[in-house]
């Protein structure tokens, strides 16, 4: 088997191999590239479409290098951090946010308004 070809019989190998997807990867900082469970994410999506998935791995990863979701600072929560009802708690041992929340602590539960500020 050749990898990183259409040969290829791994649907996770054959997104990474996507010339859009490596591109995209390529320049993407470590906080926004994908990883083999992500890839996952998006074949399971597809339900197995190789072709659609790295497309849209390829876009979001292109949106991710835009935006920058993770520098995102909500105004609110840097004024009070309670505003809200989710709260980071951790860090699994794959390095994620481990959240929970309780909707009875969050200050804006009733204010649809600000809470989608």
């Amino acid at each position: 088997m050749v990898r990183g070809t259409a040969l290829d019989t791994d649907p996770v190998r054959q997104v990474l191999s996507c010339p859009a997807v490596r591109a995209a990867i390529d320049r993407c900082d470590e906080n926004n590239c994908a990883n083999e469970a992500c890839v996952q994410r998006f074949l399971r999506h597809f339900e197995g479409d190789v072709q659609a998935a790295s497309k849209s791995l390829a876009d979001t990863l292109e949106w991710r290098r835009k935006t920058r979701p993770h520098e995102i600072v909500c105004r609110d929560c840097r004024r009070d951090p309670h505003s809200h009802a989710l709260r980071v708690v951790g860090i699994d041992n794959f390095e994620r946010p481990v959240i929970v929340t309780d909707f009875s602590q969050a200050m804006h539960r009733f204010d649809g308004e600000t809470a989608m500020q």
